[in-house]
C-alpha cells in the first residue's frame, strides 16, 4: 500500500490554505484599513481643535469627501494630511499583524503549504466570495466593533480551517 498521496490531495493542500490565508490576508487588510481611517480622524481632529476641544464638544468626522465634522465645520486643504496619516498607520499595522499571524500562529507546515509551487491555481468560490465581501463589511457598512468582530472571528475560522487540513509531508516536498 502507498503512503504517497494522489494528485488531487497534493493540489488541495497547498489551495485549502492559500484560500484560507486569502481570508486571513483580507480580514486583517479590512480591519486594519478601519482602525487607520478611525486613527486618522481622530489625529486630524486633534491636530485642528486640540484634544481638549474635541472631548468636550465630541467632535468627529462624519463625511470623508470634503472632511466634514460633526460641528459642521468642512476641513478643506486637510485631505492630504488625512490620507497620509491614515496610510501611515495602516500599512504598518497590516504588516506587522500579517507578519505575527504567520511567523507565530502558523506552523513550518502551513508556511511550507503556502510556498509550494503550482502550476494552475484555483479557490473554492466559497473563500473567493467571503474575500471579496469581507473589505465591503468591515471598511464600509458595519459599525467598528461589530466589523472587527467579525474580521477577528474571520481570522479564527481561517486559522482552525488551515488547521485541519490533513497534511503529508512528502505532499509538500
Amino acid at each position: 500500500m502507498s503512503t504517497e498521496p494522489p494528485p488531487a490531495k497534493t493540489a488541495s493542500i497547498s489551495e485549502g490554505m492559500r484560500e484560507a490565508w486569502l481570508v486571513i490576508f483580507m480580514a486583517v487588510g479590512a480591519s486594519s484599513l478601519r482602525i487607520a481611517l478611525w486613527t486618522a480622524n481622530e489625529i486630524t481632529l486633534w491636530y485642528l481643535y486640540g484634544w481638549a476641544t474635541v472631548e468636550r464638544n465630541h467632535l468627529r468626522i462624519v463625511k470623508i469627501k470634503p472632511l466634514l465634522v460633526s460641528n459642521g465645520d468642512v476641513l478643506r486643504g486637510m485631505g492630504g494630511y488625512h490620507y497620509f496619516v491614515g496610510i501611515a498607520v495602516w500599512l504598518p499595522l497590516t504588516f506587522a499583524l500579517m507578519s505575527l499571524i504567520y511567523y507565530t500562529l502558523l506552523s513550518e507546515r502551513h508556511r511550507k503549504a503556502l510556498q509550494a509551487k503550482e502550476q494552475a491555481q484555483s479557490g473554492s468560490a466559497g473563500a473567493m466570495l467571503w474575500a471579496i465581501a469581507l473589505p465591503i463589511l468591515v471598511a464600509a457598512v458595519l459599525p467598528m466593533w461589530a466589523a472587527l468582530a467579525l474580521a477577528a472571528t474571520s481570522v479564527v475560522v481561517a486559522l482552525i480551517w488551515a488547521r485541519r487540513i490533513q497534511y503529508d509531508d512528502e505532499a509538500l516536498q
